[in-house]
């Protein structure tokens, strides 16, 4: 008989049905109540139609790019391109797509989000897991036989964790060594508290790599988003091929959006200690919440920079797709942890873990909340 926990139900899946409802706690996307600085740009919007309408493609592009190069106080490597892509899965799909089509084997981090194999599987592109554990600690050699390209996802999605500054030099100085691609997917980066200096790191090296930026996890844009995949020049002429078959190009108007934006954002140092100050309360908010119930932070996601909460639930006495389910008829909505383990089953992926979004509107985050902690007073006990 077939066994439908056997296969995996694809975490968009749950986050698509949680935005049906107003106490969504599930998707990890920017929903948070506007910034004073952006609201200064929407009143603006009118004035940067009319000024998109008068530009070319080309000049857009520069003008999102320096506003990039200047909020980030980071400038491309010697030799990198930038493309910008409508959403951070349409750029995780080009790298995809160039990987596949040059049969490269690809060692990407586990756990993360689920989509970022899913995307790779259906270009037919080869994937090897790397244990986070490993990466963290260097140990990586025993991969490097059977894979052509490391993606790293940092900080990574779902338990928060970052590499330092030796160890993003390590593992820049490995691929060089070793003639590996490397592969970054930096969508959460205005969130992390290490934040070293890619684009200088690889700069020492002559390393191929592609990486994967995002800004729709950081403004409330409502998923108006700008992806920018920055190529090394060992990737510049297959990514500009690719791009212009799938994309032509971004939306001018989009571009000069962001450009405003970007701009008029508090400086960077500013903008992440607002960031994380928000973050600070809406994780006590939610810590004091579950605090009599059977949740509580997993170990590895305590010390979490990300606008998420990574949840242990082992004391439950359920598993977490039930869990969900259950919570989901009371009205809040999370995602399971079990998909996050990608090369897994579900039936031999762990299945004591949950994900918590925080990034959402002030009174939207106190009603999910509110409808957690009622559901999990009242969650039978095994």
């Amino acid at each position: 008989m077939h066994d439908a926990r056997s296969q995996a139900t694809p975490l968009t899946n749950y986050e698509w049905k949680g935005m049906h409802s107003r106490a969504s706690l599930a998707d990890g996307h920017a929903y948070h109540d506007i910034p004073k600085h952006m609201l200064e740009v929407i009143e603006k919007l009118p004035q940067i139609w009319d000024e998109a309408t008068g530009i070319r493609v080309p000049e857009a592009q520069s003008r999102f790019r320096e506003a990039w190069e200047h909020f980030t106080c980071e400038t491309l490597a010697l030799g990198a391109e930038m493309w910008i892509c409508p959403t951070a899965s349409n750029s995780i799909d080009l790298v995809a797509a160039i990987l596949a089509g040059r049969a490269m084997r690809t060692g990407l981090l586990e756990p993360t989000f689920d989509n970022l194999a899913l995307l790779f599987r259906r270009r037919g592109a080869a994937l090897t897991p790397i244990p986070e554990a490993d990466l963290s600690n260097g140990s990586l050699d025993g991969y490097l036989d059977g894979i052509d390209a490391i993606f790293v996802v940092d900080p990574n999605n779902p338990t928060g964790s970052q590499l330092d500054g030796t160890q993003w030099e390590q593992i820049i100085r490995l691929c060089a060594d070793h003639n590996k691609t490397l592969i970054v997917d930096r969508t959460f980066r205005f969130f992390s508290t290490a934040e070293p200096k890619l684009s200088e790191l690889l700069a020492q090296y002559d390393v191929p790599f592609m990486i994967i930026e995002d800004t729709g996890k950081t403004w409330p844009t409502l998923d108006l988003k700008m992806s920018p995949v920055i190529c090394s020049q060992h990737y510049t002429d297959v990514m500009s091929q690719l791009y212009q078959e799938m994309y032509l190009c971004a939306s001018p108007f989009a571009m000069l959006f962001f450009h405003y934006i970007l701009s008029s954002a508090p400086p960077y140092s500013e903008h992440f200690d607002s960031l994380q100050a928000l973050l600070l309360r809406r994780r006590d908010m939610l810590r004091a919440a579950i605090a009599e119930s059977g949740l509580r932070t997993a170990q590895e996601g305590e010390n979490s920079c990300l606008p998420i909460e990574w949840l242990d639930c082992s004391a439950m006495g359920d598993d977490d797709s039930r869990i969900v389910e259950a919570l989901n008829a009371r009205g809040v909505h999370l995602l399971p942890g079990y998909p996050f383990f990608w090369s897994q089953s579900p039936l031999m992926a762990p299945r004591n873990r949950l994900r918590v979004s925080l990034l959402k509107k002030e009174a939207d985050f106190q009603l999910g909340v509110s409808i957690l902690k009622s559901a999990l007073a009242s969650y039978p006990q095994t």
